[in-house]
């Protein structure tokens, strides 16, 4: 908040427009993030595998749509295309408590809404990333960076408790009304938002190898493409673990759906202490190495939360769960500032979209992997041991890079767009 305060980014109008929408998309999402699992978990029984599909096909889009979703980002407006996938999502969301009054939900249902919200998810999630550089100076891309990523923590301190009071007390299916008018909400107040102009697409030059530019891009731009390989392999096994997240808190910890929430609630507050800590760290550290201190953190946090297993008491065990959650969102906070950052100010602003959807296919392209392992790796052990195996490979990972060219690859700077070589 401070960095926020001292770069002027809350006295920008315009600013404050685009982070009260995705504040409000967040409040609304942390709702469905904790509904949806155990609306299937409690009212349809579904097991490890369904939940792993569940999470698969919501992922799926980043492969199949995030290509297009970046010369679409490029080709017409970013506000508008941002208000439609909201709304999309709305609508969509608002189909679960109809569907649950109407008794007539399913897990195919759910499988149905899931795939179809995840495919406007990937397309907004592809246009929000390229409207900062747009919204404010290079100077304030890394506070406005940092003030989301706070509100982020935030919505996740606050968040979950509120979500898991709802699921108490109306059911998952009608919690979810607050997650269908949180997306028309923020579709709002993006549409009042005033954009930079920027270059239009070369019109000489067809979907096919617009798209094709993208990913030639982000291969001349080795450090983005090391680090996108790298924030692939994280992605797997963070996946696993939050695809099984639900099923081990409320099945091997026992904790109801307001202790969930209650837990996450505290142990959220790491990613508002990492968002924070992150200009700090930056001014301290290179980038690489800054996201090398989350990178571990997010690690020793899963093998803690698995380690909540192993707790005697039910509250010993959220005790557990909320202090791993800490050190987990405390380093997804620290990196995920510092690597988004580092892209937008690399990047020139009309090659943006393209880049992020390249990029986010190798980073992201692996959610649905992690899903799906998660999900069949619990047919054959117990949750704790998937989390805590998971920890494990990421810190091996993690000292093994430091014996490759990431070191050398990975940003240790951030030169002007001026300096990154033209789309051909």
């Amino acid at each position: 908040m401070s960095e926020a305060q001292g770069s002027g980014l809350l006295r920008d109008r315009n600013f404050v427009r685009f982070w009260l929408a995705t504040t409000t998309t967040g409040i609304g999402s942390q709702v469905t993030l904790l509904a949806l699992p155990v609306l299937a978990v409690t009212a349809l029984n579904a097991d490890a595998g369904e939940l792993g599909l569940l999470g698969f096909l919501q992922l799926l889009p980043v492969i199949v749509v995030t290509p297009f979703a970046g010369v679409i980002a490029d080709t017409y407006s970013p506000k508008h295309i941002s208000v439609v996938s909201m709304a999309g999502r709305g609508v969509l969301m608002g189909l679960v408590p109809l569907l649950a009054f109407l008794d007539t939900l399913s897990m195919v249902w759910l499988y149905v809404i899931g795939a179809s919200s995840g495919c406007l998810k990937a397309l907004g999630d592809v246009v929000q990333h390229s409207m900062l550089p747009l919204l404010v100076e290079d100077s304030r891309i890394v506070p406005g960076n940092a003030a989301l990523g706070g509100s982020r923590s935030v919505v996740e301190v606050s968040g979950p408790g509120m979500a898991g009071l709802l699921v108490q007390g109306f059911s998952a299916p009608y919690a979810v009304v607050a997650d269908a008018v949180s997306f028309f909400l923020a579709g709002t107040l993006v549409g009042s938002l005033r954009m930079k102009p920027r270059a239009g697409p070369d019109p000489r030059h067809g979907w096919l190898s617009r798209m094709k530019s993208g990913f030639v891009y982000l291969g001349r731009e080795r450090r983005l493409l090391m680090l996108g390989v790298s924030s692939g392999v994280f992605n797997v096994f963070i996946q696993a673990y939050l695809t099984l997240l639900v099923l081990y808190a409320v099945s091997s910890l026992h904790l109801s759906p307001a202790a969930v929430g209650a837990t996450y609630s505290v142990g959220a507050v790491g990613g508002i202490a990492g968002a924070a800590a992150a200009n700090g760290l930056g001014r301290r550290l290179s980038p690489v190495d800054a996201i090398n201190v989350g990178d571990v953190m997010t690690a020793v946090g899963l093998i803690v939360i698995a380690a909540a297993a192993a707790a005697g008491t039910t509250v010993s065990a959220a005790l557990v769960l909320a202090t791993g959650v800490f050190l987990y969102s405390f380093g997804l906070g620290v990196a995920n500032v510092h690597a988004v950052s580092v892209r937008q100010r690399i990047c020139r602003p009309d090659m943006l979209g393209r880049l992020t959807a390249s990029y986010r296919l190798i980073s992201h392209g692996t959610l649905p992997l992690g899903a799906l392992l998660g999900g069949v790796g619990a047919q054959f052990a117990d949750p704790a041991v998937i989390i805590c195996a998971s920890g494990i490979v990421l810190l091996v990972w993690v000292a093994a890079l430091q014996f490759t060219s990431y070191r050398d690859l990975a940003v240790t700077d951030t030169p002007s767009r001026e300096s990154v070589r033209p789309e051909p």
